[in-house]
């Protein structure tokens, strides 16, 4: 065997390997059978020509092969990493290195490229890294990925000086869709919803899924921070439009915060958190909206935050106590209910009302916890006025919507009445009419209802509830606010609306209750037209001791000694 055999033969035995020989120049003077199974080429076909033929067209233009051959001569080796061309055009990514080939004197005399097709570990560590990148869920760009992106964009802001806009946005009443309707349809809505941001954004503008329900954008090269509220717009009306899953329609809209780089700030942590300021007041303005971030809103967003650690100290340290406000009969003047009312000792919400207390308590997700605790003192306290002077004593409690549309709430509330003996029949459960409008899941207070627990509607007439909800919800009571109705009895229309309403709970089976009566003329025109009334006229809200004590006083065997009814001015 001479020696260019033993030569072609040594080349040829590793045959997963292609090990192409060129020239000073790049001609193609030998290579081996592993190099024509890759490249596909016969040798006939290939010595001779210049190596240049392997790389695609982009590389050709970048003058890449050059660029090997003189790295390899300074460094004694380069790496081919890199797609190269088969003879049928098609690509394939190349793992390899590139040596010169010297004499033993020392001449240059070409060149030796060894190589392997990496083509499967190529796509499959783009694979790794696209899932590594990318939300499984909707295939929009995760956190990751954001904040790569961010940091690209940020830098060709500052380089054309220009406006980059950040917009922070979640789906509204997301939670209730997910609980009520699903985790299959919660997926699908933000499924869709991905893909109409994607249709409303331009191809330089970037969107990714933060996880849940929130997602972020990032608006490139605006001129000014209008460019951001023209996109809040679009992005508000594609989302505020009916979804259409599981043959059903769902409604949602969205919250967008929007902050602007440089103006707000330069650093994404920073910028982040002033959307996110700006997004909770959009959803403090009613939702469905964006916002622009202030330095306005700092100060509120500090004094939130500070609510939200005292909120947070204050249900561990159970710094609450529940008073109680009667019910009477408008015919005989008896008590026949005690609604509860939540009141913090906590001085640090010394100022804050009750209805923003409970608000912050929903939002931060302490709500339950608060409201179970309540309901079980109530029961208790209840339980001992009926043993004591009135059996049939109805205890009311509000229920926010965060309770009951929770999963649990009817199984919970059960729980409790069979722990304490209490009936059901004589616990009511109040819910204003706002936390009924739009679309609901009522399926927990239906599951009350048929247990036996009462229903009962707050501040009816204002909260949007159609007649609709009168005939398909289980409603017990209504409840008629006197702030609703001004200069009662004197106004005429007030006197007409109490009187059409009552007609219409009565025609309907539904008990019509008067609320905040706080003169002996609202009382006296109101125990005429409704089944009960409550307010300052009849009782303020008491502790425990003053409201036992109120009740004593007017058990049925002190009936003859006591008036049925106590005037309060």
């Amino acid at each position: 065997m001479d020696a260019s055999e033993l030569l072609q033969s040594i080349l040829d035995s590793p045959t997963r390997h292609g090990i192409i020989v060129t020239d000073t120049d790049g001609t193609i003077v030998l290579w081996n059978q592993g190099a024509a199974r890759i490249f596909q080429y016969r040798d006939d076909e290939i010595v001779g020509r210049s190596a240049r033929v392997l790389f695609p067209a982009d590389d050709l233009a970048r003058h890449v092969p050059d660029q090997e051959m003189e790295t390899a001569s300074r460094d004694g080796c380069a790496g081919d990493f890199r797609w190269h061309v088969r003879k049928d055009g098609s690509l394939f990514w190349a793992d390899g290195m590139i040596y010169p080939v010297r004499s033993r004197a020392g001449g240059h005399l070409g060149f030796v490229k060894i190589l392997r097709d990496a083509t499967e570990e190529k796509r499959s560590g783009e694979e790794t890294t696209r899932l590594a990148l990318e939300d499984s869920l909707t295939g929009l760009p995760n956190r990751v990925e954001f904040r790569h992106r961010f940091v690209d964009m940020r830098a060709s802001a500052m380089r054309h000086g220009q406006l980059l806009i950040l917009l922070l946005l979640d789906l509204d009443r997301f939670k209730q869709v997910n609980d009520r309707r699903g985790h299959a349809i919660g997926d699908a809505l933000l499924q869709q919803a991905a893909h109409r941001m994607r249709s409303v954004l331009r191809d330089t503008d970037f969107v990714a899924r933060l996880g849940g329900d929130e997602f972020v954008l990032l608006i490139a090269d605006a001129d000014s921070p209008e460019v951001g509220g023209a996109m809040a717009d679009k992005l508000v009306e594609a989302l505020s439009r009916p979804f259409l899953l599981g043959g059903h329609e769902v409604h949602t809209s969205a919250s967008i915060g929007v902050s602007v780089f440089p103006t707000d700030a330069e650093e994404l942590e920073t910028l982040f958190v002033k959307a996110d300021t700006a997004m909770y007041r959009a959803k403090v303005d009613g939702r469905s909206a964006y916002r622009f971030y202030t330095p306005e809103m700092d100060a509120s967003a500090h004094l939130r935050t500070q609510q939200l650690v005292q909120l947070r100290r204050a249900v561990k340290d159970r710094a609450f106590c529940l008073h109680y406000q009667p019910r009477i009969d408008a015919r005989s003047g008896a008590p026949i209910a005690v609604e509860v009312l939540l009141r913090c000792l906590d001085p640090c919400f010394a100022g804050t009302s009750t209805e923003d207390l409970l608000a912050l308590a929903a939002e931060t997700g302490r709500m339950r916890r608060l409201g179970l605790w309540a309901l079980a003192e109530a029961i208790q306290q209840a339980r001992l006025w009926q043993h004591q002077h009135h059996p049939g004593l109805v205890l009311t409690v509000n229920s926010c919507r965060s309770e009951f549309t929770e999963p649990r709430y009817a199984q919970r509330v059960a729980t409790l009445l069979e722990r304490s003996h209490f009936p059901p029949a004589q616990l009511e459960i109040e819910v204003s009419e706002t936390q009924l409008a739009g679309e609901v899941d009522t399926s927990q207070l239906r599951a009350l209802h048929e247990l036996g627990v009462g229903i009962a509607v707050d501040d009816i007439g204002i909260g949007g509830l159609s007649l609709r909800h009168l005939f398909d919800l289980p409603i017990d009571s209504v409840r008629l606010d006197r702030r609703f109705l001004p200069d009662l009895p004197d106004n005429p229309r007030s006197r007409s609306i109490v009187t059409a309403l009552t007609q219409l709970g009565r025609t309907l089976g539904i008990h019509v209750s008067a609320e905040r009566v706080e003169t002996a003329a609202q009382l006296a025109f109101l125990r005429e037209h409704c089944d009960s009334v409550q307010g300052w006229q009849v009782a303020r809200p008491m502790g425990p001791a003053g409201m036992g004590e109120w009740l004593r006083q007017r058990a049925p065997c002190a009936a003859a000694e006591k008036p049925p009814v106590a005037v309060s001015n």
